[in-house]
């Protein structure tokens, strides 16, 4: 498998932090280095900050904002039909709202029920400032998260805070970062559909494949002799 179909199917949600401006860099890298096809979830929120139609000119198709929003491929219900469409769903940047409504399984916005309607592992990239990413409350919803399954990429980047002009290490994770948990996800989830695949039927013993072969010839036999007593049966009849 090529570096770049490493993943077929990747679906981006954006929440409403000052870092969905860096959306595009994010959806090329990964579309270089991860993806065969992407599709963007985002908030309405995140809408303000950078235009869904930039953005769809990086997907493709077009970004989905609200619940009832369509395309040719996603005609009903989107919420259902991108997460059975994704092989991959991460959020970045993953806002202290976003994290709150995941962890606590609140669905009122399209991004926020497609989380609850992923079956699988979500990627979360926590952005916000070093107040809210430290309170008690939000690590307590990240806990939740990984307790449901969920991976979260811990904010490591010394960035300054737009509204403060604080310094501090919670910028979100560069594209190259990201695409290494990314994969690392990934190949995760491959391993263990191929596991579970290999692993489906319990194997059998010696003595269990012996006695299987016997009952095999067994029923060989029985077949033969119904067809062999069926001959003279349709010749009678013919008489």
């Amino acid at each position: 498998m090529t570096e770049e179909m490493l993943c077929k199917n990747l679906l981006l949600g954006i929440s409403g932090s000052i870092h969905a401006v860096d959306a595009h860099q994010y959806l090329l890298f990964f579309r270089q280095h991860l993806a065969q096809n992407i599709k963007v979830v985002m908030t309405r929120q995140a809408a303000q900050m950078v235009s869904p139609q930039t953005l769809a000119l990086y997907a493709d198709d077009r970004v989905f904002v609200e619940v009832w929003d369509q395309s040719p491929e996603v005609n009903k219900a989107a919420h259902l039909q991108l997460t059975r469409w994704a092989d991959l769903f991460v959020i970045i940047p993953a806002t202290a709202d976003i994290i709150g409504k995941a962890a606590n399984g609140i669905a009122d916005d399209l991004l926020s029920t497609c989380i609850l309607s992923y079956p699988r592992t979500i990627v979360f990239a926590p952005v916000m400032n070093v107040v809210m990413f430290q309170s008690k409350a939000l690590q307590r919803n990240l806990k939740t998260l990984e307790a449901d399954g969920h991976y979260i990429v811990m904010p490591e980047a010394l960035g300054m805070a737009v509204g403060t002009g604080d310094w501090a290490h919670t910028a979100c994770p560069t594209p190259e970062t990201a695409l290494l948990h990314l994969r690392h996800i990934r190949m995760k989830q491959l391993k263990d559909d191929y596991w579970e695949e290999a692993t489906r039927e319990k194997p059998m013993t010696p003595s269990e494949r012996k006695k299987q072969y016997v009952q095999e010839i067994k029923q060989k036999i029985q077949a033969r002799r119904e067809a062999e007593q069926a001959v003279p049966s349709k010749q009678n009849a013919l008489e």
